[in-house]
């Protein structure tokens, strides 16, 4: 799928939500984008929602979420969904797709519309909602990472089954939300973060993820830019 298919997709997507029945005011409405990915308004808020499962409790991170065995030994979370769906809903969440980090000729950090990520589970019996910062922490300082996370949008490369095939839209190798610095995230930090393991600045913070298996919902919610 090429960026004219992803714009097709997401004008799919708007015309499923003119289809909607009519609905009480304030009870909202949502969207199936794709697999695990739903689309959620209320009002004028919009979301993205992600359907995923904790993998990983301790350790350096190379991200929060990543596609379903993927890179799950580094990150926190995994989904089974297509990153362009998730690219598509947070576009029609009204969010902008910037750049990815650039390294050369010199670096640029990661661009886009911020991203406020929230985590939704079960504790104790009751659906709990945190921030999912919370769930890593800084090496150096040991608190949590601060900020919000950026549309970068990843890019499209040559496709791993041949050049025959369309181009391969790379956060599907697994990176959807990172925390370090790579090219191909989906989200990614707009502040330098290394991906080499004896350099990385994050790491998962134990106490706070709750058991492997556990059901999380991965809220994503774009941040209207300050006037």
């Amino acid at each position: 799928m090429n960026p004219t298919c992803l714009r097709r997709l997401a004008l799919a997507a708007l015309l499923a939500l003119g289809s909607w029945p009519a609905v009480a005011p304030g009870a909202g409405k949502s969207v199936k984008v794709g697999p695990g990915v739903v689309l959620e308004i209320d009002g004028g808020r919009r979301r993205v929602v992600i359907a995923a499962t904790v993998v990983l409790r301790k350790g350096p991170l190379e991200g929060l979420l990543t596609r379903a065995k993927k890179k799950e030994h580094e990150y926190i979370l995994a989904a089974d969904v297509d990153a362009r769906h998730v690219h598509t809903a947070l576009e029609l969440a009204r969010a902008k797709a910037g750049k990815p980090v650039r390294f050369a000729p010199k670096y640029l950090p990661a661009e886009g519309t911020a991203i406020r990520v929230r985590l939704r589970y079960e504790k104790g019996g009751r659906a709990v909602t945190v921030p999912a910062n919370g769930w890593v922490r800084d090496d150096k300082t040991g608190k949590p990472l601060q900020g919000d996370w950026v549309f970068a949008g990843s890019r499209f490369g040559p496709n791993p089954e041949g050049d025959d095939k369309p181009p391969f839209y790379l956060a599907n190798h697994g990176d959807l939300i990172c925390v370090v610095n790579v090219e191909s995230a989906l989200l990614d930090l707009p502040t330098r973060s290394p991906k080499a393991l004896n350099e990385r600045l994050y790491r998962a913070d134990t106490d706070r993820i709750p058991p492997a298996g556990t059901k999380v919902e991965v809220i994503l919610e774009p941040v209207p830019a300050k006037k």
